[in-house]
């Protein structure tokens, strides 16, 4: 039976479109800094991998007739294994085995069990029972080495590859070497082939940053986990993205720590009340933060509560924490004598401050030293920094005055 007439023009031009996008892809993903690669070695090399992929599905057609499949059957078989072939061949491990005839450094290679491996590690559909792997495996390799589709010029493109991937790796070593040594123009130049890794990891798609991750490390792991941090590409995960942004994070990428502190602040968003307590309660900057925030924007708002874990947050130099102490402080101003008062009354020491305050300016109140300073000792009790430097304020201006009371007596004739 012919693989075309047997599929029908339709199905079979639908895979001949998959087996190209999935070549074009990993051509356009290993071969993307290659130098010296020309259009026309180019072109070759995208039709020889498609050929390459094309003759492992001719494989699976025979495998197929020889267990008696009827037209039917294979039309059936390749139709619903449409979506599973084409998740399968753009997987980069799996196209790695398969084009192991190009990467090889001889013509003697084999295709194990790892393509079956690979098959359940991505959670495709169950293959049927007996459908043999390891005869597909080998027909595929007499094919590709029948069809000549492996030239010795296609090889030592490849191996041109792996090369400079090699050697890249390799230069960056020697270059960091030579820059722990005090070597301005080292980092210097590693700086610059840092900056041009980033620019290009930006424009490459996730299943492309996961293949350069093999041979590549540090940056591509970063630029991985924001993938997966922005939900771009793939679902958002932020357990996946931590666990790259700490792989660059060992390896010295700049941002990564603080990609680490924004994905833990938002696990922290999500943690239970008593959990974040906990941590919180530890000296925990962020948690201590986010606790303030889950009272300040809790249906029955506690003001005071929020404050309370805002300044001990403030003191560890979280500039969120210390812009929510300035919004709540507004609040307070705004509120009306009376409410002023009931707060103070209960012991918030934001209200007594404030209480303090107004009655040492006489704003809202006749000023009143004395009740100014027994307010604003209550609050100073309770640590409120303010409080306590308007005593100070007050004490000293006292001082002056009284001096200069004494003094005035005295110079009386």
């Amino acid at each position: 039976m012919d693989i075309i007439s047997t599929l029908g023009s339709t199905l079979f031009s639908a895979l001949e479109a998959i087996l190209e996008n999935a070549a074009g892809a990993f051509l356009g993903s290993r071969f993307h800094e290659l130098n010296g690669i020309r259009k026309e070695q180019k072109k070759p090399a995208q039709e020889a991998i498609n050929r390459a992929f094309e003759e492992w599905i001719v494989a699976i057609f025979n495998n197929l007739q020889a267990q008696e499949y009827e037209e039917s059957d294979l039309r059936q078989f390749f139709d619903s294994y449409k979506k599973d072939i084409e998740i399968f061949l753009n997987d980069p491990e799996v196209a790695e085995e398969l084009l192991k005839p190009f990467f090889a450094t001889t013509t003697e290679y084999r295709i194990d069990s790892h393509l079956l491996v690979l098959w359940k590690a991505l959670k495709l559909r169950e293959l049927p029972e007996e459908f043999d792997v390891a005869s597909v495996s080998r027909a595929y390799l007499k094919r590709v080495k029948k069809a000549g589709i492996v030239t010795s010029e296609l090889r030592e493109l490849f191996l041109a590859q792996l090369a400079q991937e090699q050697t890249v790796k390799t230069a960056l070593q020697w270059l960091e070497r030579s820059a722990k040594q005090g070597l301005t123009q080292a980092q210097n130049l590693i700086s610059e082939i840092k900056r041009e890794r980033e620019r290009e990891y930006e424009r490459l798609s996730l299943d492309e940053l996961l293949i350069r991750a093999e041979t590549d490390g540090e940056q591509v792991h970063y630029f991985i986990g924001l993938k997966y941090y922005q939900g771009k590409e793939v679902i958002k995960d932020i357990d996946i993205a931590l666990k790259y942004f700490y792989q660059a994070a060992k390896q010295g990428v700049i941002d990564a720590p603080n990609r680490i502190v924004e994905l833990e602040a938002e696990q922290d968003k999500q943690l239970p009340l008593t959990e974040l307590f906990m941590k919180a309660n530890k000296g925990e900057a962020q948690a201590q933060y986010l606790l303030g925030l889950r009272y300040y924007e809790d249906e029955d708002k506690d003001i005071y509560t929020a404050l309370e874990w805002f300044e001990q947050a403030a003191e560890q130099d979280v500039v969120e924490a210390q812009d929510m102490i300035s919004v709540i402080e507004k609040y307070y101003e705004q509120l009306p004598l009376q409410t002023l008062f009931t707060q103070a009354e209960i012991g918030d020491k934001q209200a007594q401050y404030l209480l303090g305050l107004k009655y040492y300016q006489g704003t809202e109140v006749q000023q009143n030293i004395n009740l100014a300073l027994e307010w604003l000792y209550k609050a100073a009790e309770q640590g409120e920094i303010k409080a306590h430097e308007l005593i100070i304020l007050i004490n000293r201006k006292n001082i002056t005055k009284n001096r200069n009371k004494i003094t005035g007596c005295l110079m009386k004739p």
